[in-house]
């Protein structure tokens, strides 16, 4: 028993109600034959049978895709006993054909969304003015992106000659229309954004310094033009400060960085600045706008290290010449004050982890920076997007081994953690708070919290809820159509058995 609402008819009356029926069908039942059926159940005209359509409506996810009308009931995806399908204006789509969601983004919000059925033999490049006729506009100067389910951008679609079904892009996926040129290909397109050094460039620096980091302030204000650029600054966090888009690069994927540094000099704001060699310029991927891992090995190629079209990277001009090391990581520290929960200027401190990468190792640095006794020291790291606190502590795990049949014994050794891995992950642009506790004093993730982070946990909890009882909602009007259509069968997905085939191998 399926259950299909008609929203071929539109009504402005609140009091109106859609009409929904219910539909017999069998295993052998297609999709075409379906909709006949439910047709003749809602007295609607049966003039034209192509210019309506029908979809699945899920309870989590909406309106999915119009299903194909050779398609048999039993073999569609998410359709059960119980499922309610939408019957609405448009024509269904062939089996040479996949309908996509697509969204225009301008200024990294979405300004619309709408609908798209193209040929799976449709090439990228046909698929992309498709887009921009569809969207209305004017310019060519536009690209598509993947997005996740979730709406989360993925890789961007650069190859304009393969094909919609090469692409492996299938029905019902979502894309993204985003402003901007594609570059030739073997090149990429490169966003950079200039970002304050404020750890290096600080009140006691010599004056001229001081001065270059005064004018690099007062540019970024006056003439900062990104929407994204505030930040609560909660915890010290530096690495979401003002910031501004410079230009663009386009660079080859086999070049070097210090080629795209080079490269970055040229631009026109770079050159107000005295920038002796392109070893005073730091590049780092940024992440939501936030400064993440450095891009290091000036003679390492940008395809080696996996960057692709579409990166954005941040610049910081610095006051000595800088080339890191792989095992050398960028992090924030800040310092946590006696008095109340909140914490001075971060300091950007280079961990060399060459000679160990536990938290004893961190621990260490941390002191040698702040000047304090180490044994008095605590460390936690900030997660920002969660605005919590992950409290960084040694363990020692134990394993035995045992050694060959002629020794006949058995050897302990101790593994000190490398937080660089699972579960801490430490990587660069992290924040780690410092507290100093007495001797004994035990703490916990709460101890490092600010009154940002509980503000932002807040925020959280509420828009979990707000989503919550969105869906309670949904249920509840499909609930409801349930009893106007006597009928409280609950609804679920088709579960089908599988078989896992292992070889044998021995």
């Amino acid at each position: 028993m399926l259950f299909v609402e008609n929203h071929c008819i539109e009504s402005e009356n609140a009091d109106f109600s859609l009409q929904t029926v219910a539909v017999k069908v069998n295993s052998e039942t297609t999709i075409a034959e379906l909709k006949v059926m439910a047709v003749l159940q809602l007295s609607l005209p049966q003039d034209d049978l192509s210019t309506i359509r029908l979809r699945l409506e899920d309870s989590g996810f909406g309106a999915l895709p119009p299903f194909y009308e050779d398609e048999v009931v039993s073999t569609v995806g998410g359709l059960s006993d119980g499922s309610r399908l939408l019957l609405e204006i448009g024509r269904p789509p062939l089996p040479n054909q996949v309908m996509l969601f697509l969204c225009v983004m301008k200024s990294s919000k979405v300004s619309a969304s709408l609908e798209l059925t193209a040929e799976k033999s449709m090439t990228i490049g046909e698929l992309l003015s498709l887009a921009i006729v569809s969207a209305g506009l004017e310019s060519s100067d536009w690209h598509l992106r993947r997005l996740n389910w979730n709406g989360d951008p993925l890789g961007i679609l650069d190859d304009a000659d393969v094909t919609i079904e090469q692409s492996h892009i299938n029905h019902g996926d979502h894309l993204s229309l985003e402003f901007g040129c594609l570059p030739p290909k073997g090149f990429l397109q490169l966003s950079v954004y200039l970002f304050p050094n404020t750890a290096s460039m600080s009140r006691h620096q010599p004056a001229f310094l001081q001065q270059l980091y005064l004018k690099l302030q007062e540019f970024l204000t006056i003439q900062n033009d990104v929407e994204d650029g505030e930040s609560s600054n909660a915890s010290g966090d530096s690495n979401h400060a003002d910031y501004r888009l410079i230009g663009t690069i386009c660079i080859s994927k086999l070049a070097t960085v210090l080629d795209l540094k080079d490269q970055i000099r040229t631009l026109d704001v770079i050159s107000e600045f005295v920038v002796p060699t392109s070893k005073f310029l730091r590049l780092r991927l940024l992440q939501s706008k936030r400064l993440g891992r450095v891009v290091r090995l000036h003679q390492q190629t940008l395809q080696k290290l996996k960057i692709v079209n579409g990166c954005e990277l941040g610049v910081q001009l610095l006051t000595d010449e800088e080339d890191l090391r792989e095992n050398q990581l960028l992090l924030d520290v800040c310092l946590q004050s006696d008095k109340d929960r909140t914490y001075g200027d971060s300091r950007e401190l280079t961990w060399d982890t060459s000679q160990g990468a536990s938290v004893s190792h961190l621990c260490r640095a941390v002191a040698n920076v702040f000047q304090l006794p180490e044994q008095n020291l605590k460390l936690a790291k900030h997660v920002k997007e969660k605005f919590e606190w992950i409290l960084l502590t040694d363990t020692t795990t134990s394993a035995v081994t045992t050694s060959n049949t002629r020794e006949k014994r058995k050897k302990k050794y101790a593994n000190r953690a490398d937080i660089r891995h699972a579960p801490y992950n430490l990587q660069d642009g992290d924040v780690i708070g410092v507290k100093v506790v007495q001797e004994g004093e035990l703490l916990s993730k709460d101890d490092f919290a600010t009154a940002e982070d509980y503000l932002g946990q807040e925020r959280i909890r509420k828009e979990a809820d707000d989503e919550q009882k969105k869906r309670e909602e949904r249920r509840r009007r499909l609930a409801l159509v349930d009893e106007e259509t006597g009928t409280n069968k609950r609804r679920g997905r088709t579960e089908l058995p599988i078989k896992i085939h292992v070889d044998n191998f021995s």
